[in-house]
């Protein structure tokens, strides 16, 4: 199994130093440099038409329990929504693969579940349409589950479960743009409402808006009730949907449960595209909407059970993602680039451009995994910047941030990151990423307990820990790398079965507390005492972004057990005698 990252070729190492202030904890460094939580502003395109996503009616909110290590998966089970009254060639939606992955030649195809034939998948895109004679009876069928298999001849084939939601015609509004001169509108399939100013937001209601129409909104539109579903009807891509609010296009302040808002394209120059918040929010969900154009692409506060899904969001003046004092969160199979766009080449202060792709503040509970975050074209700040947990009440100390993609963001006197962690965050664990330039480095983390583990970390400089526990640093390639050290920590480091492959110039390991170093493959040579081996990796094609070792690659079975159980390609641990170094078990 061989894959293909996204922009490894076109990378170019940027370095420079970290130049943010905060408060050092009790085991800090004396040159420590860190970011402020709150950005510029206290809250942090593909394009292509319409793809598939997850979460009927406002359902998700199981973002506290992290997927199991299942290694390379470019393809998960998924949601799509359709009105009851659909007809044949009806957009059913896409069965959409990960952003971090490229699937150069892939083949979709339903291999179960549609025993009536009740759509068409298209094989070369994953789009899945209405059959002609296809009829649905939403109290009979209100879900059917399709097993659809994704076949890449590099990868081999993923199979996941695409979940058609059948909305009720007796509860679902149509809204068309395009139908004003009909005098009967009432709403239904054949008379829609031509604007949103004619509807009355019901609590058990979907909300579905012509699919390639326009739709241009004098405000903002509140969804201020419980059980409501926003979304898109009819065949083509996205419908647009343009709020001329100065605050948000789509937002509740109310605190309602189980809402979703899907299946759309949403421009807003105001503050966000989408707003979700309140004390007694629940269960909402963001799932293949296209967001661009705002401060902040989606913001959400207080929410139990937040699910962000699917989605594009671009073209952001701050952050992509703000999220505060939520549980249960879970973002992921999201592709968020160019955000942070009050930043100006060549130099933007962080008072001015403090933006992230994502932001936390206080979250508990959450998975973040399969995104695509592109930082490429602005500098300070962060790909990731997590604290957590502060909020009242809160017992549970979980976080799971694994599969994603990082790039950038770029060096420059502000400092920055690809990840950061604040000193109130405990337990976390970072899994199975790849981490490129241009960056500064790839985590800066004041996390108490914090686990790296097979990850792959390419042209930039790598960890800083510093928190009054030892960092955990397993498993990882560390690649071409000529910056003054690798892992960096003040207070305690455990690195086994990593791969550090510098230059000669390159200190791999920094460490002035305790220490246990293990079975690391050095290029240049063992930094002193431990039983770790000097040699070449034999990467199979290290320029092409291919990590994997080569059949006689020194790193086979020369690892430790340190109790993990896949690679990141989902591979057993062991795979031959030995845990094999780095972050790939070697495969025949």
């Amino acid at each position: 199994m061989s894959l293909t990252i996204r922009g490894l070729l076109v990378i170019t190492l940027l370095l420079g130093a970290l130049a943010f202030a905060l408060a050092p904890t009790a085991c800090s460094e004396s040159e420590e440099q860190s970011s402020s939580t709150s950005g510029s502003g206290g809250e942090g395109g593909l394009g292509g038409g319409d793809v598939g996503g997850a979460s009927n009616g406002g359902g998700g909110g199981g973002g506290g329990t992290p997927l199991p290590e299942s290694g390379a998966v470019f393809f998960a089970d998924q949601d799509l929504v359709i009105p009851e009254v659909a007809a044949a060639g009806d957009t059913v939606g896409y069965a959409k693969t990960s952003p971090t992955v490229i699937l150069p030649d892939p083949t979709f195809e339903i291999i179960a579940g549609d025993d009536a034939a009740q759509f068409v998948m298209e094989a070369g895109t994953g789009l899945i349409t209405v059959a002609d004679g296809a009829t649905f009876d939403a109290a009979t069928e209100a879900t059917v589950p399709l097993t659809v298999r994704v076949g890449e001849p590099a990868l081999g084939s993923n199979t996941a479960v695409v979940t058609v939601h059948v909305l009720a015609a007796t509860t679902t509004v149509f809204i068309d743009p395009d139908n004003s001169a009909d005098t009967a509108q009432d709403g239904s399939i054949d008379h829609p409402y031509d604007s949103f100013t004619d509807v009355s937001i019901t609590s058990g209601y979907a909300y579905l808006l012509k699919r390639e129409t326009q739709t241009y909104f004098d405000g903002a539109l509140d969804i201020g009730v419980n059980d409501i579903l926003i979304g898109a009807y009819g065949s083509g891509g996205r419908p647009y949907f343009e709020s001329s609010s100065s605050s948000h296009a789509i937002y509740n302040w109310t605190g309602p449960q189980n809402v979703t808002v899907r299946d759309l394209e949403i421009r807003s120059t105001g503050d966000s595209c989408v707003r979700f918040g309140g004390a007694t929010g629940a269960n909402e969900t963001i799932d293949n909407v296209l967001c661009h154009g705002p401060g902040w692409g989606v913001r959400a506060f207080s929410v139990a059970g937040l699910t962000i899904v699917y989605s594009e969001i671009y073209d952001i003046r701050d952050d992509g993602i703000f999220t505060a004092e939520n549980t249960k969160v879970e973002i992921a199979f999201n592709d968020i680039h160019d955000v942070n766009q009050n930043w100006v080449e060549p130099y933007t202060p962080q008072t001015q451009a403090g933006g992230d792709a994502i932001q936390f503040v206080d979250n508990n509970q959450w998975h973040v995994h399969h995104n695509r975050l592109d930082r490429t074209n602005s500098g300070n700040k962060f790909c990731f910047i997590a604290t957590n947990p502060s909020y009242p009440n809160l017992t549970v100390d979980e976080g799971v941030f694994e599969h994603n993609l990082l790039l950038g963001p770029k060096t420059t006197g502000d400092g920055g990151a690809s990840i950061y962690f604040g000193s109130d965050a405990a337990n976390l664990i970072v899994r199975y990423n790849t981490i490129l330039a241009p960056s500064p480095g790839a985590i800066w983390s004041h996390s108490e307990n914090l686990v790296f583990h097979g990850n792959v970390v390419s042209g930039i400089a790598a960890l800083t820990c510093l928190a009054s526990s030892p960092c955990t640093v397993d498993h990882n390639v560390f690649h071409a790398i000529d910056h003054d050290r690798i892992l960096f920590s003040d207070c305690g480091l455990v690195a086994r079965n990593n791969i550090f492959d510098t230059d000669q110039d390159t200190v791999a390991i920094s460490n002035t507390g305790s220490l246990v170093e293990s079975n690391n493959l050095y290029v240049q040579g063992p930094t002193g005492g431990d039983d770790g081996i000097e040699g070449d990796p034999l990467f199979v094609d290290p320029a092409s972004g291919d990590f994997r070792l080569q059949a006689a690659s020194p790193a086979i079975d020369s690892g430790l057990d340190a109790g993990y159980t896949v690679d990141m390609d989902g591979h057993p641990i062991p795979t031959g005698a030995a845990p094999d170094i780095g972050a790939y078990e070697y495969v025949e």
